[in-house]
């Protein structure tokens, strides 16, 4: 069924709630509960590092309003029920994925903590998501140091799934990177059945990155992506057995060769391998990837043996996070070219360019769990394992829930092993 047909409720009330679908005319109000709120707010929030004016807040509010009866996006005013004041924000996040995942954030006016309400209000959430909508999981991510954020997961039930290192610059503090906390909920663990155990995460949990200030800030967003629109990405690179090179028309028909030998291995884990099933659907491939890597998203090489042409598969990275910067990095191998090192060789020159030209502080590889083979690459090259994320994405061959596992490579590590990732190898 399509979102659009789903019948949602405005409102949830709760104990001491009602927890209301944004209107028109919320936007004073809110506004108000956010001057009040901001000195705290400055320091978990990215949106808080502005002032904005009560204008912009009844565009929020529309907007968001508009966006709840297309049934796109979900948030929410947290109202004191006995009194109709403000008391924050809450909002479940369509992050557009397959499977059907939500992902819930929220925020607390000045003097209302420590009261329950924003444990109450993710219940109402939770009811929300997983009743109403139909959500395969709920994801709530808190940063390694709010405590108080890590609480309400664990008091509603989620389970901690692990941590991200130096996951983005502290919004306030640019030159000082954080570490992210995820926890999920998925539908067949709602409602808990269990009262939760715990409150708290203890410090051998969280796997943080060095808390050491980078040298200078992390510029902003939309800086960092003027920059590198303007930066001249090389479009070959060399390694000591490896041409690394942009995509061509003329290399879809050797692409398509590949795909079709290796087909079966490599549809278990690549939905595109799966679907790019034609000639044709092969040279799409090839000419959005070059697209892609002329918009400075993706940044695709194929793979070619350095002394006979031959061609041997794909490696890329994309910008996963612009903030960060942080890149997600990717391989295939053609039929017969697994085992020979290929693919460690190729993601150790994507590490040198991410972090020697591109300015990243993160770089990310990113399997599905039960892929012993891309998983190795990761570990052989020494990223650190992180968490897996469950149902996170899907089998490409059943179109099942799989569990994706992240390993990372941060900016004081690769400063630390320059050597291992310089030169040709």
């Amino acid at each position: 069924m399509e979102n659009i047909l789903l019948n949602l409720p405005m409102s949830v009330e709760t104990e001491h709630l009602l927890v209301r679908a944004l209107q028109a005319g919320d936007g004073a109000a809110i506004y108000a509960a956010y001057l009040e709120s901001r000195p705290r707010l400055v320091r978990w929030f990215r949106w808080a590092q502005t002032e904005d004016n009560e204008e912009e807040y009844e565009l929020y509010a529309r907007e968001k309003h508009s966006d709840y009866l297309a049934r796109q996006d979900f948030a929410f005013v947290m109202l004191d029920r006995a009194s109709g004041s403000v008391v924050g924000l809450s909002s479940l996040i369509n992050r557009k994925t397959e499977p059907f995942i939500l992902e819930t954030g929220y925020w607390l006016r000045t003097g209302y903590e420590g009261k329950g309400y924003v444990t109450e209000t993710v219940q109402a959430l939770l009811r929300i998501a997983f009743e109403h909508l139909g959500a395969s999981k709920v994801l709530l991510r808190a940063d390694a140091e709010n405590l108080r954020s890590q609480a309400v997961a664990l008091r509603n039930g989620f389970r901690y799934d692990g941590t991200m290192r130096h996951f983005e610059p502290q919004h306030n503090q640019r030159e000082r990177m954080i570490d992210m906390c995820f926890f999920s909920m998925l539908a067949a663990e709602y409602p808990p059945t269990t009262p939760p155990t715990r409150t708290a995460l203890t410090p051998d949990e969280i796997q943080c990155g060095p808390a050491e200030p980078l040298p200078q800030p992390v510029p902003a967003e939309a800086d960092y992506k003027r920059w590198l629109a303007l930066y001249d990405v090389p479009e070959v690179l060399e390694t000591g057995r490896l041409i690394l090179r942009i995509c061509q028309d003329e290399d879809a028909p050797r692409v398509f060769a590949a795909l079709e030998a290796g087909r079966e291995r490599l549809a278990r884990y690549l939905r595109w391998a799966a679907e790019a099933d034609t000639p044709d659907k092969a040279l799409a491939w090839v000419r959005r990837n070059r697209a892609r890597f002329y918009k400075r998203e993706d940044f695709s090489y194929l793979l070619f043996d350095k002394v006979t042409g031959q061609f041997l598969g794909n490696a890329g990275m994309g910008v996963s996070n612009a903030n960060c910067p942080s890149f997600e990095v990717g391989y295939w191998l053609a039929e017969g070219m697994e085992g020979r090192g290929y693919a460690s060789e190729a993601v150790r020159a994507l590490v040198q360019l991410a972090f020697g030209q591109l300015r990243a502080n993160r770089i990310e590889i990113v399997a599905q769990a039960e892929n012993a083979p891309s998983r190795a690459v990761a570990e052989r090259l020494g990223f650190t394992f992180e968490l897996v994320m469950r149902q996170q994405g899907r089998n490409a061959r059943e179109n099942s829930p799989v569990d994706l596992a992240f390993y990372s490579l941060i900016r004081p590590e690769y400063e630390a092993r320059q050597d291992d990732f310089r030169g040709p190898r």
